[in-house]
Order: C-alpha cells, then structure tokens, then sequence
C-alpha cells in the first residue's frame, strides 16, 4: 500500500522573548488531504480532514555556547501529535550540533525518532536552515533512517 498526504495550516501566533528564553504560541485551523492506493476504507485518514490545531515552540541557550529547543503540536485531526526536543552546542560560531528525539502519534500510530542535528545555520540574512539525520522506529514494526531538512524565514 502507498499512502499520501497534503497537509496546510493557518496558525496565527505570539512570541515572547526575555533575555535568552523565546516561547511562541500559535493556534489555528488544520486542513489535511490523504489519499492510500489502493483505496483502504478502514483507514480513518481518507479524503480531506479538517480540525483545529495549537502548537509551542521554545528556545532556550543556557550559555552563550548551547541551546535547547522543544516543540510540541496537537491537532483535533484524529488527536494527533508532536513532541521534539533538542539539545546543541555552538560550533565555529556559526550552528548548534547536538543530540534530539521526537514522537509522532495519532490514534493507532505512533513513531520515535532519536539522531543528530545541526541547527541555526544563516545563509543571506533572513534564512536560517536546520538539518536532522537519525534512526526511527513505528508501532507497525518498521523502522529506518530519517532525514530532516527545515527552513525559517525572518522577515
């Protein structure tokens, strides 16, 4: 079976920032679109979903050398969630390496994730890339190598 997803989210949010803590706040409306081939009816993901979706993001450098981020995102979409944490050290003055986790769960799937990361990267002013590799294990049994890649944009 091969499966698919599209998934688009609205989440309007509030950023609060004292000295070396940020914490933002979003909440919003969730819309995903899954499809599996071949067709399975039992599968509760099917066709297009609607819910509501809250999610915090905080970051944390204890020292001017380390950071620690955690970040966390519920969805009314089949009571799915997110949880990552991560922790990092400045190199060459320019990125955080270190070690994180995450869990991924929805009603009857769940999915770990332990590896490596490198966070922070600046390329122009306004782009900052983070780039994560590791191994993850599902409640289905299957389990692999991740790789994941993200792109923030401050404007």
């Amino acid at each position: 079976m091969i499966g698919g997803e599209e998934e688009v989210q609205f989440m309007p949010g509030w950023r609060f920032k004292r000295d070396r803590l940020e914490v933002k706040v979003f909440a919003g409306i969730d819309v995903k679109y899954d499809v599996t081939v071949p067709y399975d009816p039992s599968n509760r993901l099917n066709g297009r979903s609607f819910g509501a979706r809250g999610a915090v993001n905080v970051w944390y450098e204890p020292t001017p050398s380390s950071m620690l981020a955690a970040d966390a995102s519920l969805s009314t979409i089949i009571t799915s969630y997110s949880v990552r944490i991560a922790y990092g050290w400045r190199l060459i003055d320019s990125f955080y390496v270190g070690p994180e986790a995450q869990v991924f769960s929805c009603i009857g799937f769940t999915q770990g994730r332990i590896g490596l990361h490198a966070t922070g990267l600046k390329i122009f002013d306004d782009w900052e890339w983070s780039v994560a590799a590791g191994f993850a294990e599902d409640s289905e049994a299957r389990s692999g190598a991740y790789v994941r890649l993200g792109v923030l944009t401050r404007r």
